[in-house]
C-alpha cells in the first residue's frame, strides 16, 4: 500500500470502536423511524380519496418548496411516502453526517489526538481516509436498513426496486464531505458547524428557488440530484408496469 495511507483501515476501525455507541444510536433511530412510518403509511393513507388529497397539497407552491416537486401520479401509498419522507429523511442524514465529520476531524484535533497519531507510523492521508471510511460504511449500513424497512414495511404499492432505490439514494447524501472541508478551513468545532450548516441552507435555499422558479436547474443542486434520479427511475418504474 502507498506509505501516504499506511494504517487507513486501523484507523477506520479504531474510529468505530471509539464511537460505536453514538453510531449505534444514529443507526438505530434513523432505521426505527423510517421503519415505523413505513410500516403506519397505510393506515394514514387508507384510501384512494386520501391520496389524492395529499397529492393536490403535495403538488401546491408551498409544499413544493418544503418537499420539492415530484413528477410522478400518486396511486398508492408508496408514491405518496416517496414525495413526503425522501427529502425530510435526506436532512436527517445530512445532520448525522455533518455530526459524525466534523466530530472525527476538528473535534479529534481539538483534544490533541490527531496530533498523538500524527506522530505514529501512520500515512499522511491516513487519518482523513479513516474519517471518510467510517461515514461512507454508516451511510451504507443505515440504506440497507432503510432498505429492508421499506421492502418488509406492507405499505401499498411498495415494490423491491422502489424500496431499495429509496434507500440507496439517502445513502448516497454523504455530506460528511462537507463537514470534512468545512474542518479544514475553520479553527473550532463550533465554527467548522456553523460553515457546515450555512453552506447547507444555501443549498437548501437554491434548492427551492429552482423547484419553484425554473426546475430543470435543480440537476445542478447536489441536494436534489439523488431526489431527481429518484423520481426519474420510478417514472421509468410506472411506464414499465403500464406495459
Amino acid at each position: 500500500m502507498n506509505n501516504k495511507f499506511d494504517k487507513t483501515l486501523f484507523l477506520t476501525k479504531f474510529s468505530i470502536r471509539r464511537d460505536a455507541w453514538k453510531l449505534l444510536a444514529w443507526i438505530i433511530a434513523l432505521s426505527g423511524m423510517m421503519t415505523v412510518i413505513a410500516i403506519k403509511f397505510s393506515d394514514i393513507y387508507g384510501s384512494k380519496s386520501s391520496i389524492l388529497a395529499i397529492e393536490s397539497t403535495l403538488k401546491s407552491t408551498s409544499m413544493v418548496s418544503m418537499f420539492g416537486s415530484f413528477d410522478i401520479p400518486f396511486k398508492t401509498n408508496a408514491d405518496v411516502f416517496g414525495a413526503e419522507m425522501l427529502i425530510f429523511m435526506a436532512i436527517m442524514m445530512i445532520v448525522m453526517n455533518i455530526y459524525f465529520s466534523v466530530q472525527g476531524s476538528i473535534g479529534e484535533e481539538s483534544k490533541g489526538l490527531t496530533e498523538l497519531i500524527s506522530s505514529k507510523s501512520v500515512g499522511k492521508l491516513a487519518i482523513i481516509f479513516s474519517w471518510t471510511l467510517e461515514i461512507l460504511i454508516l451511510n451504507l449500513l443505515v440504506g440497507i436498513l432503510f432498505g429492508l424497512g421499506i421492502q418488509f414495511s406492507g405499505m401499498s404499492g411498495v415494490t423491491t426496486e422502489a424500496a431499495w432505490l429509496i434507500a440507496l439514494s439517502l445513502a448516497m447524501e454523504v455530506f460528511g464531505m462537507l463537514g470534512l472541508l468545512m474542518a479544514q478551513l475553520a479553527d473550532s468545532t463550533r465554527t467548522a458547524n456553523i460553515l457546515s450548516y450555512l453552506v447547507f441552507g444555501i443549498i437548501y435555499i437554491a434548492r427551492i428557488i429552482t423547484d419553484l422558479k425554473n426546475p430543470k436547474l435543480t440537476w445542478f443542486n447536489p441536494l436534489e440530484i439523488i431526489e431527481k434520479y429518484l423520481h426519474f427511475m420510478l417514472i421509468i418504474g410506472h411506464l414499465y408496469l403500464l406495459y
